[in-house]
């Protein structure tokens, strides 16, 4: 058996029973340690060395925190015994309208009532045009505090120019009940809704935007946290497959088409140029202008006029002898 140091330069190992070393690592005075083979190991088998250890694991150790102080969390789920791979995000109000954020690395589960917690959805291939109140979270990427906001899309925008797309989101500046919950789940007004949060138009390239559901809390009224959040195999957390929460439709946030980018919003806002148009419109108003044109040739009068500028067939030329 090689060592660790020969199996790592490619070369031959030859052991000395005297000095209880290789020949290279005595020459060199390393540490001779014998290398231990991987092959055929897999650690994801159910063999007791890998039972023990997931006895034995703590909460920290599966579910890494960042941010700011949680309020109790990690006292309120369990993990699964389960194979998982990958890591998923997971957010939960802290004290204060900044969100902590937590990497999961393992499958865990946890009640509905408690502090509000959001997990990353990954569905989204039913979004609403521009993904209109939709809600998401976001951090500045120049920011390495990894500081996590609560957010609500108004519109995704794109330019018609080369650029940089934006976003319109409202910013969860609220206050928080004493449930571990943002006050804004209280609204019964579209109005009363909106002073809960803050405007702020932000270039994509600026900020890391993920789309959340929420698995943890109280939420809307006449609204409670979907079953689909929960699997049906292990009971395990998940996002939902319909895709990402959205706001009540009586609390729907109109879309700002009036592109005024001269409102005092945030020092990351990017001013919209008159050419911006709401996202999505665009590539809908070629399919209009396709479909339009596909029905107009199928129309009755479009094969009329067809048949009015057609120039009329040549009729072919017969030669004609005449005998004298």
């Amino acid at each position: 058996m090689a060592c660790i140091h020969c199996h790592k330069r490619k070369v031959r190992c030859v052991f000395n029973e005297d000095s209880n070393q290789c020949d290279r690592c005595l020459g060199k005075q390393l540490c001779c340690v014998p290398h231990e083979s991987q092959q055929g190991r897999r650690a994801d088998l159910d063999t007791e060395e890998a039972s023990h250890k997931s006895s034995n694991r703590n909460h920290n150790d599966a579910f890494p925190s960042k941010g700011g102080d949680s309020l109790d969390f990690d006292a309120s789920f369990h993990i699964l015994s389960v194979f998982s791979q990958g890591t998923r995000g997971l957010w939960s109000i802290s004290n204060s309208t900044t969100l902590s954020h937590h990497v999961i690395s393992s499958r865990i589960a946890m009640p509905k009532d408690g502090i509000s917690t959001y997990i990353m959805c990954s569905c989204v291939s039913s979004l609403p045009q521009g993904a209109n109140s939709c809600f998401g979270v976001f951090k500045k990427k120049l920011d390495s505090s990894d500081v996590w906001h609560l957010a609500v899309v108004e519109s995704f925008f794109y330019l018609n120019h080369d650029g940089n797309d934006i976003v319109h989101l409202l910013e969860w500046t609220g206050s928080i009940s004493s449930d571990g919950s943002p006050d804004f789940y209280n609204s019964t007004t579209s109005e009363n809704f909106q002073t809960h949060f803050t405007k702020r138009i932000f270039n994509l390239g600026d900020i890391d935007f993920v789309f959340i559901n929420k698995v943890r809390g109280n939420t809307f009224p006449n609204v409670t946290i979907p079953d689909s959040t929960r699997s049906n195999k292990d009971g395990g957390i998940q996002c939902n497959p319909n895709g990402p929460d959205r706001v009540p439709t009586n609390l729907a946030i109109a879309v700002d088409r009036k592109r005024d980018g001269n409102a005092s919003l945030s020092t990351s806002t990017l001013s919209i140029s008159s050419e911006a148009e709401p996202f999505f419109e665009k590539v809908n108003k070629s399919n209009l202008q396709q479909r339009l044109r596909k029905k107009l040739k199928l129309s009755p009068m479009f094969e009329l006029l067809l048949a009015w500028t057609r120039p009329l067939p040549r009729k072919s030329r017969v030669d004609t002898h005449v005998c004298v």
